[in-house]
């Protein structure tokens, strides 16, 4: 690493420069960019406080110290800390802890898919964070899940069909890519649920830490007010109900702008679908997006941070048991354990001065949710195509997907749907059935 270690100009150019060197110092070296005409003079300068010596990973010269100590930490230039990113993964959390570090569209990093990745093989043990009466509901599930993986495909997203029978312990993992300051101010966020979350945040943040040991530092303003989203919700409807029992139900776009807007004065046409919007669609007015799904797509649909925030919501029918997701055979699944699984939701959700999030590790992953945002109109079609088009695509939200265009070029119109080529990701049979049926959607 010594090798590459320094500020160097790139091969093959004649001004462009980086510098490889661990995140405190990047962070400095970024931030003397506002007073220095020539940026190399300032690494010189590191190189000489440190007496001409490179120095080892993560232990920089006092000169950084000082300088994020001063200037970020005690004149709070916050932006300093957005130089500064980090590599953290954390393994052993259940899906709730993992929606809570990704519930920001500053998130960058990835989760372990559980489409692809057995997440109950290595270790079927609770996931970290959960309550530990769970116990024996996980052992169930997961006993259930090995019975069904003996018919599960050798290759690609080979649990696609039989996820549902994931228990909501399950252990996972996350990575974060994110800039120290983004961060930990989502770690402080999530640190003020209280246990177990807070727990989750501080193990992290040892990661930013020993990543970014200063920096984390000058930027830690201890726990923070958490979203208002993180309070859990939950809502009663029938069992019959056809916008959860009816996959073309489940779906729903509505309108929060005038009904007399326009189109944007100047814009220009997508030349193709799948392409962004014109930035001037951003003024056409915001949109309501609804999806009844499975906790396995939701965590899906949640991955979106263009339309961030999603609100989450537990669905129940009338006797107070969680739903079924109708995409999905579960008739290997008993009612004593369906029945037992919505008790243990009930039983930690009830529990006085337990965070009421802990009880969505109750949750299988075939188990019913609702997820709602608020989109401009680039950023919903965006998710809508990707979601309908993406190779691999899931066969839950892709048909999501598919019904959401559908809403969203009846709310338009003609002349916009035609020109902007809102369904034009579909497959010919998907746009044989709008043409056949759009009177009717």
């Amino acid at each position: 690493m010594k090798n590459d270690f320094g500020f160097k100009k790139v091969v093959g150019t004649d001004s462009v420069y980086i510098c490889i060197a661990d995140a405190d110092t990047r962070a400095v070296m970024g931030a003397k960019t506002s007073r220095a005409p020539d940026l190399e003079k300032r690494w010189e300068e590191l190189i000489a406080a440190n007496d001409g010596e490179m120095w080892e990973w993560g232990n920089p010269p006092e000169m950084v110290s000082k300088f994020l100590d001063t200037n970020l930490k005690g004149y709070m230039h916050a932006s300093i800390a957005e130089m500064a990113e980090v590599f953290v993964h954390g393994r052993g959390m259940g899906w709730p802890s993992a929606w809570l570090i990704e519930d920001s569209p500053l998130f960058v990093g990835q989760e372990v898919s559980s489409r692809a990745v057995d997440i109950l093989e290595a270790d079927s043990a609770l996931c970290d964070f959960s309550d530990p009466r769970l116990q024996g509901i996980h052992d169930q599930w997961a006993a259930l899940f090995a019975h069904l993986k003996d018919g599960a495909g050798k290759k690609g997203y080979k649990f696609d069909e039989i996820r549902w029978a994931i228990p909501g312990t399950a252990r996972s993992g996350v990575t974060m890519c994110n800039r120290v300051r983004d961060g930990v101010r989502q770690l402080e966020q999530i640190e003020s649920l209280g246990a177990p979350f807070d727990s989750l945040a501080q193990q992290m943040l040892k990661g930013f830490e020993a990543y970014a040991p200063r920096a984390t530092a000058a930027v830690r303003r201890g726990s923070r007010r958490r979203s208002s989203l993180w309070g859990l919700t939950t809502e009663f409807t029938h069992s019959d109900d056809p916008s959860v029992t009816l996959p073309k139900r489940a779906v729903k776009i509505r309108s929060l702008g005038s009904v007399q807007r326009r189109e944007p004065a100047r814009h220009v046409a997508r030349d193709t679908p799948n392409q962004y919007l014109d930035p001037s669609w951003n003024f056409y007015g915001p949109f309501e997006f609804e999806i009844n799904c499975s906790v396995a797509a939701a965590r899906d649909w949640h991955r979106h941070r263009s339309v961030m925030p999603w609100e989450l919501t537990v669905m129940l029918n009338e006797k107070e048991q969680l739903i079924k997701s109708p995409y999905y055979d579960m008739s290997a699944l008993s009612k004593g354990l369906w029945a037992e699984t919505s008790e243990a939701f009930w039983a930690i959700f009830k529990d006085v001065g337990n965070p009421s999030w802990s009880a969505l590790h109750a949750l299988p992953f075939g188990a019913t949710v609702k997820l709602k945002c608020h989109a401009k109109l680039p950023d919903l079609l965006y998710t809508l195509e990707l979601r309908y088009s993406s190779k691999g695509a899931n066969a839950e939200y892709k048909d999501q997907a598919k019904w959401g265009l559908y809403r969203l070029a009846t709310l338009l119109g003609p002349s916009i749907t035609r020109r902007e080529k809102i369904l034009g990701s579909l497959s010919k049979k998907d746009l044989a059935f709008w043409e056949t049926h759009r009177a009717l959607l």
